[in-house]
């Protein structure tokens, strides 16, 4: 999920065995309790191994949930099968090596 996620302020060679990824869904209670409530009275922050993780849509304070969902609008999985996620992940995603054989027609 780390390198899914595409952060800007960590770069790794390979994730770290046992590693924790944490999302945090912050409000504002004045905001959510007003008449014009909206999904600006949230953000989110994303917790890696207890470091704060930043992305490019966001800055470096957390992100407010409709960027957050840009971001994740921006990374999302739009290859084969990309409705149906449970089938897109059953795939293979290459030939083994020497296989003449066809997975993805």
């Amino acid at each position: 999920m780390f390198e899914w996620l595409h952060p800007v302020n960590v770069a790794l060679d390979y994730v770290i065995f046992a590693s924790t990824i944490t999302f945090e869904l912050m409000y504002s209670e004045l905001c959510v309790q007003s008449e014009t409530a909206s999904d600006e009275c949230f953000t989110i922050n994303v917790i890696w191994n207890g470091e704060p993780l930043f992305f490019k849509e966001c800055g470096d304070s957390g992100c407010s949930y409709t960027d957050f969902k840009t971001h994740i609008g921006n990374i999302w999985y739009d290859g084969a099968f990309a409705e149906d996620l449970d089938l897109a992940c059953t795939q293979q995603s290459a030939k083994p090596y020497g296989s003449t054989e066809t997975f993805l027609n």
